[in-house]
């Protein structure tokens, strides 16, 4: 999930903000929202003279986090996990993953070549960022 700046200014700088807190390192004119989390953001436009200027605020709200893994040749299994998941990959290399708590904190990461042991977080619901070369894909993990 993203959002874009649609019409940048030549030689203009940009920060984005959640809510009124400035996003640390975020500066260019395309916001990731990895994991997604319930907010108004906004965009700051600084142009060469100086003067800022700021966006209308756009509210993101995530209702729900598809598995838009398994339309792409990846699955993740089994899901809900106890302790331990696969993620299956159909040319057999293995990828990079990064686990994250609801709150956005990074809680586990690693390459994955046979099983991901998650036991010892908490029970709940986990954003995974999966990287395979320029390739991403975002997917939800239950830990029971």
């Amino acid at each position: 999930l993203g959002l874009e700046v649609v019409d940048p200014v030549a030689g203009a700088s940009y920060q984005w903000y959640e809510e009124t807190t400035a996003l640390t390192g975020e500066t260019d004119t395309v916001l990731q929202l990895f994991p997604p989390v319930n907010a108004n953001y906004l965009v700051e436009m600084i142009d060469q003279n100086g003067c800022r200027t700021f966006s209308d605020p756009i509210f993101v709200q995530v209702s729900s986090m598809e598995e838009t893994v398994r339309n792409k040749g990846l699955r993740v299994m089994p899901n809900p996990v106890l302790t331990d998941f696969r993620i299956e990959w159909p040319a057999g290399q293995a990828v990079k993953y990064e686990i994250y708590a609801i709150d956005g904190a990074l809680k586990l990461t690693g390459r994955q070549e046979s099983r991901v042991d998650i036991s010892q977080l908490q029970p709940g619901l986990y954003y995974m960022k999966i990287t395979n070369g320029d390739r991403i894909w975002v997917a939800k993990v239950v830990k029971q």
